[in-house]
């Protein structure tokens, strides 16, 4: 259980610094794209993006900015914190792509940015507290699987 809880640790932190080093966002000529947490490339031509959007959003640990570069039909393409990147870089990306960024200051919450933005979150970011129960039922029902295995494999001592 323990080495679990290590291993699931672990595995958070590794993701988190790949992600840190690896993501990025760029644009050229008719396109543009984004390296992620894996260093795999995304791109897109220029003509798929429709709009950028910066909107404030509190998923209940606090208000955090996210660009939001949507398709046509409001498909997220990239989503970024303004706060990974200098403001003459991301200013320098959104000319690159001869974009303007449509900007509200107001603070929205999960319910709010679904209303506006359908595709822009998953579900598990939408709903968190399904997420943890799901999570719990998953775990009751391995640890269930390990004891029942345990229990069915017990064989006592020839003595």
């Amino acid at each position: 259980m323990v080495a679990m809880f290590v291993g699931l640790v672990a595995f958070f932190v590794a993701y988190l610094s790949l992600y840190m080093r690896n993501f990025s966002v760029f644009a050229g000529q008719g396109y543009f794209g984004k390296t992620d947490a894996l260093g795999r490339r995304h791109i897109w031509s220029r003509d798929s993006l429709d709009r950028a959007v910066l909107r404030t959003v509190n998923f209940g640990q606090g208000a955090n900015p996210r660009y939001m570069l949507l398709a046509a039909d409001g498909t997220p393409l990239i989503l970024f914190s303004p706060r990974m990147f200098d403001s003459v870089a991301t200013d320098s990306l959104f000319r690159k792509l001869s974009i303007d960024v449509n900007e509200r200051s107001e603070v929205l919450g999960r319910a709010e940015l679904r209303r506006e933005f359908p595709k822009a979150i998953p579900w598990w970011a939408a709903h968190p507290r399904r997420l943890g129960i799901l999570v719990v039922v998953a775990f009751v029902v391995v640890l269930a699987a390990i004891v029942m295995l345990a229990v069915l494999n017990y064989r006592p001592a020839l003595g």
